[in-house]
């Protein structure tokens, strides 16, 4: 009798992905269960899933809504958001803007968070304080990710792994040897 390995490995990769497929479907629905605002929680979705060698991974993807819903927007926001450095660098910040607060824009031409293009004429210098003329509210955060993310290392991944190992049929993979 002998081993076959190669085949053992495969059927292992392969409900592995399965169950990372599982275990993505279970984060989406932890994020979305977190979010404050409807736009967020539809912003959220299924990424790919793959293997490159024998790394596994899966991807949960969310779009604008599901970044200012989860760290806030405005002078509420959670400035410990790592992507916020990046974001006040990039064309998509308000130049006007000296804070988290939101304020309207200087005169010209600029896209927004959700890639749309604007146009304001004239010559205004912006730095007008929206929030605090009632003409925008800030959204404080709901940390949907963060705390889908610390539901899942409390165990739960690892749960899955054992239980898709422990399951796996290895008296199917034993061979006669031929010869």
């Amino acid at each position: 009798m002998r081993f076959n390995a190669a085949k053992a490995q495969a059927v292992l990769k392969e409900r592995l992905l399965a169950a990372l497929a599982q275990l993505r479907e279970e984060f989406l629905n932890e994020i979305r269960s977190h979010t404050r605002l409807p736009e967020a929680a539809e912003s959220w979705h299924e990424g790919e899933i793959g293997a490159v060698g024998n790394v596994l991974w899966a991807e949960v993807v969310g779009g604008a809504w599901a970044a200012m819903d989860s760290w806030g927007t405005g002078s509420l926001m959670d400035t410990a958001n790592p992507a916020l450095p990046d974001y006040m660098r990039s064309e998509l910040w308000n130049p006007a803007r000296t804070g988290t607060t939101i304020v309207t824009r200087p005169s010209g031409t600029w896209v927004d968070i959700f890639g749309e293009t604007h146009h304001k004429g004239g010559n205004h210098p912006g730095g007008y304080d929206l929030e605090r003329a009632g003409k925008v509210q800030p959204i404080p955060p709901s940390h949907a990710l963060e705390t889908a993310k610390r539901w899942m290392e409390q165990g739960r991944v690892q749960k899955v792994r054992m239980q898709t190992i422990t399951s796996m049929p290895c008296h199917q993979f034993f061979e006669e040897e031929r010869g």
